[in-house]
């Protein structure tokens, strides 16, 4: 993206760019009736075994809530235990303590990282920490949406 904050219409532009790429895809958090929140996860390797989680995106009415927790823990079992990957990173930025709050809380750990992603956001500047998490018990298989076995 190459503004913050996302707008749905920057998130329609990146999804109509990549509609065709069957390794990125969006997923919409609701509560009954409510949208929560959206992410979006891709597989990053050529050999499908990592996910990259992106545009972690929480209501702000519904932030507190534990929301963000409980979606972050789905997205993570979701890619874990039916793409069965190995390893799910993200980028947070280093300003965001909830939000790395929330990640440690579910497990995630900060990677040692030699050169920062730096972004400009709001006339600053912004480091990205990237986080990730491992696949205790990682099964035989690589990233796929196949349903079929």
């Amino acid at each position: 993206m190459e503004k913050y904050p996302v707008t749905p219409e920057d998130l329609n532009t990146y999804y109509d760019r990549d509609k065709d790429n069957e390794d990125i895809w969006g997923m919409t958090a609701f509560d009954v009736s409510v949208i929560i929140g959206h992410l979006t996860m891709r597989c990053t390797d050529s050999s499908r075994e990592m996910v990259r989680l992106g545009f972690i995106i929480i209501d702000d009415r519904l932030r507190g809530k534990g929301y963000g927790r409980e979606m972050f823990s789905m997205a993570v079992g979701y890619a874990f235990e039916f793409l069965r990957v190995r390893k799910v990173s993200l980028g947070i930025f280093e300003n965001n303590e909830a939000a790395k709050n929330c990640c440690r809380a579910c497990g995630s750990i900060q990677a040692e990282t030699k050169n920062a992603e730096i972004y400009r956001c709001l006339g600053e500047t912004w480091k990205c920490l990237e986080m990730e998490l491992y696949n205790k018990y990682p099964p035989a298989g690589a990233c796929s949406r196949d349903l079929s076995v």
